[in-house]
């Protein structure tokens, strides 16, 4: 009778995927406070922005600094640079939003 050798399974530990929001790029915690941007609809932790909750419950239409930012550079260059972003995104398939925050957007992101 022949010795057959048998390896045992490897297993390799894959958590699950979760969304993660922020600049942290934490998973949700129902704990913690969180803003949603009303442009990009991105959620913030107030800490993380270096803000408060009061200084947020202060404002009727609160953008995130990156949508302020680029809401400044489309200011600064005109209508044309935010047309162009449109375009170039459409053209390449890409998302202009995505592309105008030169990121992914978070909430497809996952934690590995």
């Amino acid at each position: 009778m022949a010795c057959m050798h048998t390896q045992p399974a490897q297993r390799i530990f894959e958590p699950p995927k979760v969304p993660v929001f922020c600049v942290c790029e934490m998973p949700y915690n129902p704990d913690k406070f969180m803003v949603q941007c009303d442009q990009c609809t991105e959620w913030y932790h107030p800490e993380c922005l270096k803000t408060s909750r009061k200084a947020l419950k202060s404002q009727s239409n609160w953008r995130c600094p990156e949508c302020v930012r680029i809401a400044q550079l489309a200011a600064g260059a005109g209508t044309a640079a935010a047309g162009h972003v449109a375009a170039a995104a459409a053209r390449d398939g890409v998302d202009a939003k995505a592309q105008q925050h030169g990121k992914q957007d978070k909430r497809r992101k996952t934690a590995d």
